[in-house]
């Protein structure tokens, strides 16, 4: 996947409400369903495992972070839907 074709923004936060910064995010979806969500983005230093995802009037947990290549080029999460 080249750089610049992220086109999904999402909103990031913390589990307190508070907003990352920067506090969106441009990503892909590799994989839904059942719950699960793994999104690829630019790199943000900012996501870990104490970040939520709003995608698609949905909240998920960050459940994984890999910083793909260690470049600084690329994030991938993984995530698991909220259900409060």
């Amino acid at each position: 996947m080249a750089i610049g074709t992220y086109t999904l923004l999402v909103a990031l936060d913390t589990p307190s409400g508070g907003p990352l910064d920067p506090p969106t995010w441009y990503a892909n979806p590799l994989a839904e369903g059942g719950g699960l969500l793994t999104l690829i983005g630019h790199y943000h230093a900012g996501i870990t495992i104490a970040t939520r995802v709003q995608f698609k009037g949905r909240v998920f947990h960050v459940d994984s972070v890999l910083n793909r290549g260690e470049g600084d080029w690329q994030t991938q999460i993984t995530c698991k839907e909220v259900f409060e």
